[in-house]
């Protein structure tokens, strides 16, 4: 505290004048100081604590979108000469096929020795590449690939120029530079695999510039044949089945399969549904929603009863995301059926306080029931009753629900409105069905068709919209940060009033000081006056 000088000497008025300017000025500033500070406060806590519940919904996407589309259907294969894997949960369905491999399919591979650096020159010109078949020295071409020609310009036709040349023209074929020896390096041209992707290369050199004739493949020169390309040879259940490449995604629908290894000996292939991986998937499902809603209830508490009141009691924009997951989670999912399917079918009850509480048992035991339909929480689909026709769905404005379809004559409707036509697909543009493309070969036929939007994916589109940019709780946490600048900037202005005030009382002090010491010098002569008048009388 400030020494007040002038009341230690007795030169004024004997108040002790800094201590009232303090307590004049404490009792201007304190109340609106503390009021200041208490909204600073309560918008500090509000904004942290609508910032976390920003978090659960960014953390509660991430786990939608790594259990979308799970169905709790699992891909095995019980050797490693053969792996599969899921590829389509919309489009796959349960299977077991046994399988043998004969032969497994290879790139036609060509070696070009002679070089004694990867930096040795070539030659220019260009490199034509034909592909296709090559038997007994002859070559046949595919007709369904066209001729492809590489370019190798002058001053630009080392060995690398050229194996680089191959490589950016993206036609197939990829080229390397293999050192084979001391001194002693080869060109590598491999083909895509199959037998009918073979290479016939075709060298033309620029006049006067010899040498890339050495690359030239035109007729059949076993030297120069690393490997000959063939196709895969394997059995389905029996059945011969040949396939360009090792990797294939058109045996079975929605399925990958990779052979590793030939193997003749019989190796199952099995698409089943396991109960561990749903409930899995459902308990995961389960326990991030329950986080969302556990920490709304705490934000949102009304402290009744003695209980502490929540950081956003009161708050209506939390109450709001409290009443959408509740009705989200309770409302009937349409289109996985004659009957909507909902949460509680699976052993999931909604507590009082909006969290959710799964059975084991009960879950077990329904999914084992009915798996397909547990495709209704987890994966958006089209299913038909009619084997003959498959449905896919564009975009997502589509209403969920079964609907009729009709093809008659090669004329397609759907509930009874016109659809358009491309071949063998007949899609719907507009209307309830809107993005749902039918495609079937056949021309006369009917079918119910099923379009589903899962639990997740409507859970998944709430999410996004909550998220958004200029969404309600990135506009509230905006304002709230605003308001937080101003009230900041308010108790800035009042330090400067207040040291402003203290300036002023002190002046007005300063001069009531000065009136008081004049009165007393007065006051002092007048008695030294009326003294030495005393005494002269």
């Amino acid at each position: 505290m400030a020494v007040d000088y002038i009341s230690a000497l007795n030169a004024g008025s004997g108040l002790n004048s800094t201590q009232i300017v303090d307590a004049l000025v404490d009792a201007e500033r304190i109340p609106k100081e503390e009021l200041l500070t208490k909204k600073i406060d309560e918008k500090t806590v509000s904004i942290s604590s609508l910032s976390k519940v920003k978090t659960e919904f960014a953390t509660l996407e991430t786990t939608l979108k790594a259990l979308d589309e799970t169905t709790g259907l699992l891909a095995s294969s019980s050797e490693a000469s053969i792996s599969v894997a899921i590829t389509d949960t919309s489009d796959v369905s349960e299977f077991s096929y046994t399988m043998d491999i004969t032969q497994l399919a290879t790139s036609q591979t060509l070696a070009f020795d002679g070089y004694t650096s990867s930096t040795d020159a070539v030659g220019s010109g260009s490199l034509s590449f034909e592909f296709g078949t090559w038997e007994n020295n002859a070559f046949t071409t595919n007709s369904d690939l066209t001729t492809q020609t590489v370019t190798i310009s002058a001053g630009n036709d080392t060995l690398e120029d050229v194996r680089d040349a191959i490589n950016d023209a993206a036609i197939g074929v990829t080229a390397s530079i293999l050192q084979t020896g001391v001194d002693s390096y080869s060109l590598i041209m491999q083909a895509t695999s199959g037998a009918d992707y073979a290479m016939r290369v075709t060298a033309t050199e620029t006049d006067g510039d010899t040498g890339l004739a050495n690359l030239d493949f035109s007729t059949y020169d076993a030297t120069e044949v690393a490997q000959d390309g063939q196709d895969a040879i394997f059995t389905v259940d029996g059945v011969t089945v040949t396939r360009s490449s090792n990797t294939i995604t058109d045996l079975f629908d929605g399925v990958s399969v990779t052979l590793n290894y030939a193997n003749t000996d019989p190796v199952t292939l099995a698409v089943s549904y396991d109960t561990a991986t749903a409930y899995a998937a459902m308990s995961t499902f389960v326990d991030e929603l329950n986080g969302l809603s556990e920490l709304l209830g705490e934000y949102t508490a009304r402290g009744i009863n003695g209980g502490v009141a929540g950081a956003l009691a009161g708050d209506p924009l939390m109450r709001s995301f409290q009443n959408k997951l509740r009705t989200l989670t309770t409302t009937a999912i349409e289109g996985y059926g004659d009957s909507p399917v909902y949460l509680t079918n699976f052993g999931i009850a909604t507590e009082r306080d909006g969290t959710l509480t799964l059975d084991y048992d009960d879950f077990v035991e329904a999914f084992e029931d009915d798996p397909d339909s547990f495709a209704a929480i987890m994966n958006t689909r089209v299913t038909t009753d009619n084997s003959a026709l498959t449905g896919t769905i564009a975009g997502d404005t589509f209403v969920a629900g079964s609907y009729s379809f009709v093809l008659s004559g090669s004329v397609p409707t759907i509930d009874g409105a016109s659809m358009s036509t491309n071949g063998s697909y007949h899609y719907a543009s507009s209307g309830d069905p809107d993005g749902l493309y039918i495609y079937t070969t056949e021309t006369d036929t009917t079918a119910t068709v099923y379009m589903g939007r899962s639990l997740l994916d409507t859970l998944l589109a709430y999410t996004e919209d909550v998220l958004a940019t200029g969404s309600d709780i990135n506009t509230k946490i905006s304002d709230y940060s605003d308001d937080l600048a101003d009230y900041e900037l308010e108790l800035t202005d009042l330090s400067a009033d207040m040291a402003s005030a203290r300036e002023r009382y002190m002046l007005k002090f300063g001069s009531m000081e000065s009136a008081v010491k004049g009165l007393k010098d007065t006051g002092a002569y007048l008695t030294q006056f009326m003294d030495s008048m005393n005494q002269d009388s």
